[in-house]
């Protein structure tokens, strides 16, 4: 039968055989006898049969003392065997035990009669040690699997006891100590925060507060990582703390990313805002500046009075520039882009850059050679270089104790990677011109350049500054597309970067503004559509000054209504963008198809993306900003009407 335990009996004496023989195979036996009587069948046996168990003799078929066994164990390793002698000598049993022999039976009827019970026994041993080794090994697999889960794992993981010193630690935990060795005892706190008592945020105090998970930041104050941790008490039967597992999380870079969105959603809800305050302050200050020009072109100049006219002037246009900044910052201002080599740009401005700042200090120009061209409105460039420069010359100014006193601007062409945009928000991947502006001055804290950007942030004394220079620059650069960031330190200067994307297919540069003409005047016929009636009678008075036949309108039905039965012909639409019932676009679309040549003038106060878009789409048409003065008006009109001819 299968399930019988096969039992290997070596033994030359027929009369000790025919014993164990008599005592192990009786009815129902659970055993089957091999015997073996000589040396050649005990080294067949041991090659071709399955054996359980041996019983031999001490000294027997021509070997000596416990050579026998080593022979069997040779060919079954750990294989129970136990030994059948007559000698009775203890010292044979213990060397017997040594060499593995699992137990040791006197040949007399009396210890044979026991000798199934101790084959039971020695068998069972075998089995519990067997059982006991594959769990060992099942548990050595186990903690190895867990290991290797606990190392692999990218966070850093800890197991403390309940004072929260570390027990146990994974690789990446390892990563954070210069002397991962000397981890073990040490406090949690004393690896992520570099202090030397509990965490800001942390409730535990030995381990006797925490009962249920805990989560809470913390920053590492010399490495400045910023840690997400959370810790999960672990309780014995009774309800005690034996081991807190801590799980932290690096959240340094999702940190920053978040400072940064929210930085750029409060940028543009203040851009928001101030675009709106700029739209009806416009209106207001055209009508202001407009009927100062009137004023003092009727005033003698020696009177008092001419001189008070001439300061509510200059108020409107200090006040035009602040509105203009505004909708610079905001990214709702009008831009006339073209391709453009910034190179060239900044060799014109470079005297009157030079005018900007004092003589102590040296401006100094590092411009690449090979420079793409970008797409951008040179007034604003030169609103972004004048703003960096004045910005560099003040704070030259608030470090009188450096011996260089220098400002530099560079240009390069860079490109910027996937690396580089995922830890630049706002940015994008591609070919950029980098304009770099760098001065040896006071240099900024970390506070002050997170608020550097923003709109009526300054540093400076009261008076002393409107805090819109640098809020125009951002406004600028985003508006284009493009990124900008700060780089200092106190006492050590500050860089500021503008990434710029460079044009795919370079256009030809456009050339500066030709020369006005010094002929502002016409006879030609002007529509003139503004919702302000301040604003339309001034304009409709100083047009009609000039010698144009002026049809004014409230809004573009009242316009188009006023000229259905008009017996001449409408030379030129001089309208708003914005106004009710019907808007400047949709009217300069309806009026083109009664007078398809017709040329137009649009303008604005405020203009965001929806109406930039598409709203020039002819040669003859511009845009100009308000506020704007009484000759900006009389030149673009003339250039556009001249541009017919």
């Amino acid at each position: 039968m299968s399930d019988l335990i096969n039992v290997l009996l070596i033994d030359d004496n027929p009369f000790d055989r025919e014993l164990v023989r008599e005592t192990l195979i009786v009815d129902n036996s659970e055993f089957k006898l091999i015997e073996v009587a000589s040396r050649p069948e005990l080294e067949k046996i041991l090659e071709t049969s399955e054996v359980d168990i041996v019983l031999t003799d001490y000294n027997i078929l021509e070997y000596s003392g416990l050579e026998i066994t080593d022979l069997i164990f040779s060919a079954y390793p750990g294989l129970p065997v136990i030994m059948l002698t007559g000698t009775g000598s203890e010292e044979v049993a213990v060397e017997a035990l040594k060499r593995g022999v699992s137990d040791y039976v006197v040949k007399t009827p009396s210890h044979i009669k026991r000798l199934p019970l101790t084959i039971s026994k020695v068998l069972a041993l075998k089995k519990l040690r067997r059982e006991k080794e594959e769990a060992t090994k099942r548990e050595l697999a186990a903690k190895g699997t867990w290991e290797r889960t606990f190392n692999t794992i990218g966070d850093p993981i800890l197991i403390l006891n309940p004072d929260l010193t570390i027990k146990q630690y994974n690789s990446t935990a390892a990563k954070l100590s210069d002397s991962p060795e000397e981890l073990l005892g040490k406090h949690c706190y004393e690896l992520f925060a570099d202090i030397k008592d509990i965490c800001p945020g942390c409730r535990i105090k030995n381990g006797t507060s925490l009962q249920a998970p805990m989560h809470f930041e913390v920053t590492h104050s010399l490495k400045k990582r910023t840690f997400q941790v959370n810790l999960f008490p672990l309780f014995d039967a009774e309800n005690k703390i034996i081991e807190i597992v801590h799980c932290a999380k690096d959240v340094t870079e999702q940190k920053i990313l978040s400072e940064q969105l929210f930085q750029s959603q409060k940028m543009e809800s203040i851009g928001k805002l101030a675009g709106g305050i700029a739209h009806d302050f416009n209106n207001i200050l055209t009508v202001i500046n407009i009927h100062a020009e009137v004023a003092l072109m009727e005033l003698e100049k020696e009177s008092e009075l001419w001189v008070d006219v001439d300061e509510i002037r200059k108020a409107g246009e200090r006040a035009a520039n602040l509105t203009r900044q505004l909708l610079a910052f905001s990214r709702k201002q009008m831009i006339m882009p073209r391709a453009l080599n910034i190179n060239h740009l900044i060799s014109n401005m470079e005297k009157m850059l030079g005018r900007l700042i004092s003589e102590d200090i040296k401006l100094e120009f590092n411009l690449g050679k090979k420079v793409g061209k970008i797409h951008a409105d040179p007034s604003q460039l030169d609103q972004i270089i004048m703003n960096l420069v004045v910005n560099a010359r003040d704070a030259i100014k608030n470090r009188p104790e450096t011996s260089k006193k220098s400002i530099t601007i560079s240009t390069s062409e860079v490109f910027l990677d996937k690396n580089y945009v995922a830890e630049n928000l706002g940015s994008s991947c591609g070919r950029h011109l980098k304009l770099q502006v760098e001065d040896s001055g006071c240099g900024m804290t970390r506070e002050v350049q997170r608020q550097v950007f923003e709109p009526f942030f300054t540093t400076k004394e009261i008076g002393q500054g409107t805090g819109l220079g640098l809020a125009t620059v951002y406004g600028i650069v985003k508006q284009n597309q493009g990124s900008i960031n700060v780089y200092s330190k106190p006492g050590r200067g500050t860089t500021f970067k503008i990434y710029w994307p460079v044009m795919q297919e370079e256009e030809a540069e456009t050339t500066e503004n030709q020369e006005l003409t010094t002929t502002i005047g016409g006879s030609e016929v002007i529509l003139l559509a503004e919702d302000s009636d301040q604003l339309r009678k001034i304009s409709c008075r100083r047009l009609r000054e000039a010698g144009y036949t002026v049809i004014e309108a409230s809004h573009g039905k009242e316009a188009l209504d006023k000229i259905k039965n008009y017996p001449d012909k409408i030379d030129l639409l001089f309208s708003d963008v914005i106004m009710p019932i019907m808007g400047g676009k949709e009217l300069s679309e309806k009026i083109r198809v009664i007078y398809p040549d017709i040329a137009i003038l649009f303008t604005s106060g405020y203009t965001d993306k929806s109406i930039q878009q598409g709203l020039l789409t002819s040669e003859n048409e511009s845009f100009i900003n308000k506020p704007y003065s009484t000759n900006e008006i009389l030149i673009n009109i003339r250039r556009l009407l001249d541009s017919k001819a």
